[in-house]
């Protein structure tokens, strides 16, 4: 019987018209290179996202990295990110012969900026983490004239802040398209940009036989190493971009309805009414001094101590407690239940660990 249910699930949410393009493209063999519609998918970026220029990555990882290389950033350059970043992103910083700093947030998801270490940065890596925005305007007085901003808005896809769309606000924003994504190609990563030198320095880094590549007439030819997407995760990516607005707006709705139950249960959590949220992986972030064991509930369990990483806090007020603390409901689990379910299982949860 579960074998049926479970068939009758896949039946519910077979999309026949990507099944279709997937098949004729495989039967034509046209998933090598460059396929036209490669390029489709990153002007529909483009066009969604208001962004001038778009390319298409093996991964977010991948994608990051271009970046960090068509910056061109001195060595020792100073580079300040967040204590809640993706380990991939902090991995490949730590590749380059950069100084690392962070700076902590708060249970509300907030910059904590008291105390500190007044010093200018050269380059800002900005995450959004479990799809909620944190403003670095806080952090103005500390980058110059001249600092690069990097924005990974893998969790928070389609944030929008004063009208905008918050890739806008840096030199380069990038995007995880891996996983279960709000945006998805089972693999892949894009960047985004206005500035046309950045976005053909990473074409010549990466992109072997892309039309604008200054060593097309070379086979092979880029300047780094082959990081272009597979031609079939930008298909799969593409049937998400055109449902994203739909598919986001209704789980921020039921996200805002689960906080305000947890609110009832006077649990700890980062969101506050008007709080800006979007584009969500992983699950909804909350505070328990209890142990929680459930199979919806993970633990937070990205890296909980970057000075172990030889990255140094610029505030003196570290908050132990937040790390082990935090917890995350699956994000996943969320999106195929109803909200009466949810609420229930959530109280069960809560109830076991008082």
């Amino acid at each position: 019987m579960l074998k049926l249910i479970n068939f009758f699930k896949i039946i519910k949410g077979f999309n026949l018209r990507i099944f279709l393009k997937l098949f004729i493209v495989i039967l034509k063999k046209d998933y090598s290179k460059y396929p036209d519609y490669v390029d489709g998918f990153e002007n529909s970026l483009c066009k969604k996202f208001n962004s001038e220029f778009c390319l298409s990555f093996s991964s977010g990882t991948a994608a990051f990295y271009s970046s960090l290389l068509a910056l061109n950033l001195k060595k020792k350059s100073k580079v300040l990110i967040s204590s809640l970043t993706f380990p991939s992103v902090i991995e490949i910083l730590k590749k380059f012969d950069f100084d690392i700093y962070f700076f902590n947030i708060d249970r509300n998801f907030e910059i904590v900026d008291e105390n500190i270490n007044d010093q200018e940065y050269d380059l800002l890596v900005m995450t959004h983490p479990f799809g909620f925005y944190i403003n670095s305007k806080i952090l103005d007085s500390y980058l110059g004239q001249n600092t690069k901003i990097i924005i990974d808005a893998s969790h928070s896809q389609g944030m929008i802040i004063d009208k905008e769309d918050h890739i806008k606000f840096a030199d380069i924003s990038f995007m995880s398209l891996q996983g279960n994504k709000a945006i998805s190609g089972g693999e892949g990563g894009v960047i985004f940009t206005d500035n046309q030198n950045l976005y053909l320095n990473m074409i010549n880094n990466h992109h072997p036989g892309h039309k604008k590549n200054q060593n097309l007439e070379i086979a092979g030819g880029i300047k780094d190493l082959k990081l272009r997407i597979h031609p079939l995760a930008s298909l799969l990516a593409l049937e998400d971009l055109k449902s994203f607005e739909n598919r986001n707006g209704k789980l921020i709705e039921k996200i805002k309805n689960i906080y305000d139950h947890l609110d009832k249960k006077k649990v700890q959590h980062p969101y506050q009414k008007n709080r800006v949220i979007s584009g969500f992986h992983f699950g909804i972030p909350f505070f328990s001094s209890k142990e929680i064991v459930a199979d919806v509930i993970k633990k937070y369990n990205w890296y909980t101590n970057l000075s172990d990483l030889n990255i140094k806090s610029i505030s003196s007020n570290d908050n132990k407690s937040f790390f082990k603390e935090l917890y995350f409901i699956d994000l996943e689990w969320i999106k195929k239940n109803k909200i009466s379910k949810i609420k229930n299982i959530i109280d069960k949860f809560l109830e076991d660990a008082h």
